[in-house]
């Protein structure tokens, strides 16, 4: 797995509220339940989970982060385990919901996350995962990021769920106007123009700069204003920043 650890709450307020959406949409799969947190990293992240769950069992392969969040997030239903992703120290049918947000893209072989997600998870079980829309990040086949080692299109995550289990449901994830305003279109014109790549001279963090001066240009709201209403989880499509599927064993 390819590490990339954020200490506690993501200094980028759009990119941490986008993040809580996403675990507040889980929690409502994990109530009553005992619940595995799959990659749960030094956040808040089981912590916010356990207020709906059971009991919360959050793994990562890091005992730093494990340390971290034992010691900044306690919880009196939340285990903190250390472990593999892809060899969970957990009997079959052990869970009734399995969480793992943001983790797919880290793992050289995700099947085995996957295989190892469902072969814990209980027989009326849900499980919840999520990763970046590659056309989004990257706009290619090799990760932009240096920790993502595997990305999605919208077809890829389909088809990687697709007949594994029972059933999957597919949403997207994507931030409105108020958080991003015509940053999206300003985007999609310079990929579409740029095909000598240019715009790959530039540093990420510089274009990142840009793209948030724009949206403000463009009637975006003020980065430390934006909250969870300013992102929607509906319907997928090829121009969701973010995949998530609700799986059924």
């Amino acid at each position: 797995m390819a590490a990339e650890k954020v200490f506690g709450e993501i200094k980028d307020n759009i990119v941490e509220t986008e993040s809580v959406q996403r675990y507040s949409f889980a929690c409502q799969y994990c109530t009553g339940r005992d619940v595995l947190e799959i990659g749960c990293g030094a956040r808040n992240r089981a912590k916010l989970l356990s207020g709906t769950a059971k009991n919360v069992f959050a793994v990562d392969n890091s005992f730093q982060a494990l340390q971290f969040s034992r010691k900044k997030y306690p919880a009196g239903n939340v285990f903190f385990v250390a472990c593999d992703a892809g060899q969970l120290p957990f009997k079959n049918n052990s869970f009734g919901a399995v969480v793992c947000l943001e983790v797919m893209e880290h793992v050289g072989k995700p099947e085995f996350l996957r295989g190892e997600a469902k072969r814990v998870l209980a027989r009326s079980g849900i499980a919840v995962f999520s990763t970046p829309n590659k056309e989004i990040v990257s706009c290619s086949e090799t990760p932009l990021n240096p920790h993502h080692l595997k990305e999605f299109s919208l077809p890829e995550f389909m088809h990687f769920f697709s007949g594994h289990f029972s059933s999957a449901k597919f949403f997207g994830q994507s931030p409105k106007k108020s958080a991003v305003g015509k940053t999206p279109a300003m985007v999609s014109f310079v990929r579409r123009e740029d095909f000598l790549g240019l715009r790959n001279l530039f540093p990420i963090p510089l274009r990142i700069m840009l793209g948030r001066f724009f949206s403000r240009f463009t009637g975006a709201k003020n980065s430390c204003e934006i909250n969870q209403g300013d992102f929607s989880i509906s319907a997928p499509s090829k121009g969701s920043y973010c995949f998530i599927c609700v799986c059924r064993k």
